[in-house]
């Protein structure tokens, strides 16, 4: 059973590594749900008395996790392009997650994860546009408000 544990996460590290190569910008969005989730599961353990050396790896490599983290939050669709942007976009997702994980009545909680995310998707994307018109100074003024 380890054997077929350890094949399993050596394939959702591989499909990381293959993200990181393929889409950079998507990586954050994986990075920022990962920190968050493992943020939160030092914060407030699944169980009490769980012990963070075995609760930690174990919380980070479930499967529904890392398959959210890799593959159903950074949606190449996404225009997250503003610096931090896909990053708190991961972190939110991260974040939802593991408040649905914990104090949400249904043991799986991705998919409603990610579509709250994804909810907010446009807030994110219309920062970030602000953002950048902000930045070349078009459209607005230096602080990104409109004339």
């Amino acid at each position: 059973m380890n054997k077929i544990k350890n094949l399993f996460r050596a394939r959702w590290m591989s499909s990381f590594v293959f993200l990181v190569l393929r889409m950079p910008r998507q990586s954050l969005i994986t990075l920022g749900f990962l920190v968050t989730a493992a943020v939160f599961s030092v914060l407030i353990p699944p169980f009490p008395g769980a012990l963070l050396r075995t609760s930690l790896p174990a919380e980070l490599t479930s499967g529904m996790l890392l398959f959210t983290a890799v593959y159903l939050l950074p949606f190449p669709h996404l225009r997250l392009r503003g610096g931090a942007m896909p990053l708190l976009y991961g972190m939110l997702g991260g974040l939802i997650y593991m408040l649905l994980r914990r104090f949400g009545v249904f043991e799986e909680s991705a998919p409603f994860a990610v579509l709250l995310a994804n909810a907010a998707a446009p807030l994110f994307e219309q920062k970030a546009a602000k953002q950048k018109t902000a930045d070349t100074g078009e459209g607005g003024s230096a602080h990104g408000t409109e004339n």
